[in-house]
C-alpha cells in the first residue's frame, strides 16, 4: 500500500508538469512579446542593412563574373596552346 502511494504521488506530479509547464512557457511567451514592439529606428536600420547587402551580393557577382572571364581566357589560351604546333620553326 506504501509503494502504491508513492507511485501514485510521482504519476500525479508528472501529470501536474506536464499541464503547468505550457501554461508557465506560454505566459513567458506573451509577456516577451508584448514588449518587443515594432520601433521605427529598427525598420530604418534593417532596410539600411537590406540595402549594404544587395551593395556587397552586386559587387561580388561582378567580381566572380570577372574571374570567371579571366579564367575562361586562360583556358582558351591553355587549348590553344596544346593544338599549336612548336617544332617546326626551331628546325633549319
Amino acid at each position: 500500500m506504501n509503494l502504491e502511494m508513492v507511485l501514485s504521488v510521482i504519476v500525479a506530479m508528472f501529470i501536474v508538469a506536464l499541464l503547468v509547464t505550457p501554461i508557465i512557457l506560454l505566459s513567458i511567451l506573451v509577456n516577451k512579446s508584448s514588449k518587443s514592439k515594432v520601433n521605427p529606428q529598427n525598420t530604418q536600420r534593417i532596410e539600411e542593412l537590406a540595402e549594404i547587402d544587395q551593395a556587397i551580393i552586386t559587387e561580388t557577382n561582378a567580381a566572380l563574373a570577372t574571374i570567371l572571364e579571366k579564367i575562361q581566357d586562360i583556358e582558351d589560351r591553355l587549348d590553344r596552346e596544346d593544338t599549336t604546333v612548336k617544332g617546326f620553326a626551331n628546325k633549319k
